[in-house]
């Protein structure tokens, strides 16, 4: 089921969070960045300790399948702006293929196309690196440890000509001119199952925006770090928004029943393309 994304987006907007700086965190991975071509870089992740780990990559530089928001792209003026999908993913029986094994020693490398996830809409110096977390399971487990590794690449300096950049197509256009025909509604036990999604979908939020304009406080600020009455009822007013959405019928947003965007794998609990406002 596909829903837009724009009244969530002022729900994100209102949570603060304490930064962690990653790079001050022991870590065995030793991640570097390289340039290929123009614009695309590749990354190598060495595991420089002694013990083994069962990655789980994905939404990471190694998942070469995924269009996830890889790396730190910035101008010398902002941010390079992602244009790709963000998943939500399973951290429970989780499936295999969602595992790398690094062994101790061990290098394993990606080629990323930068020009495919971000807006390199202006000529000159562009700088690249890879910084985040990833969470493990021990050798040949699916069962996550409940911790993660940190890594801090290098910053790699790329050139970048904005028109040689656009000509390359971006990985959810891709997606898009490849999805086979939309479905313009639902039948059979789908259509009852699209009835009841909406309904709870309904109920739920509802009963979320009160709780977030009058409920406790105390868990209010567990989720967004303050208990400012402006901020309370910003978060309602975007959540009586979804509920209105799910229980209406809106020209806003469109339901489907087949993934017409193809962003769904193994463990994939949910995703974005927020260039496109869309949620699934």
């Amino acid at each position: 089921m596909l829903r837009s994304i724009t009244c969530l987006a002022a729900v994100a907007a209102t949570v603060s969070a304490t930064a962690i700086d990653l790079t001050k965190r022991a870590s065995p991975l030793a991640v570097s960045l390289t340039s290929v071509s123009d614009t695309k870089v590749k990354i190598a992740v060495t595991n420089t300790g002694s013990e083994d780990y069962n990655l789980f990559y994905k939404g990471t530089f190694l998942d070469t399948d995924s269009p996830a928001d890889k790396l730190v792209v910035s101008s010398a003026d902002a941010v390079a702006p992602f244009n790709g999908v963000f998943q939500r993913m399973a951290t429970h029986e989780l499936s295999a293929d969602v595992f790398k094994p690094l062994l101790a020693g061990q290098t394993l490398e990606a080629e990323v196309e930068i020009a495919e996830l971000y807006e390199l809409g202006a000529d000159g110096e562009y700088s690249v690196a890879a910084v985040g977390a990833m969470p493990y399971a021990p050798l040949n487990s699916t069962s996550l440890s409940g911790k993660a590794l940190p890594f801090s690449s290098n910053k790699l300096a790329i050139n970048v000509e904005a028109a040689k950049a656009a000509a390359v197509p971006f990985v959810v256009d891709k997606m898009i001119a490849k999805r086979t025909t939309i479905q313009s509604d639902c039948t059979a036990s789908r259509l009852t199952a699209v009835r009841t999604g909406l309904s709870n979908c309904a109920r739920l939020a509802t009963a979320a925006a009160t709780a977030a304009s009058s409920g406790n406080a105390a868990k209010f600020s567990e989720y967004f770090k303050t208990t400012s009455s402006t901020t309370r009822n910003t978060v309602a007013s975007r959540l009586r928004a979804v509920a209105t959405d799910c229980s209406t019928s809106s020209t806003r947003t469109k339901t489907y029943c087949t993934d017409v965007y193809g962003g769904c794998s193994s463990n994939v609990l949910a995703y974005t393309v927020p260039s496109l406002n869309i949620i699934a």
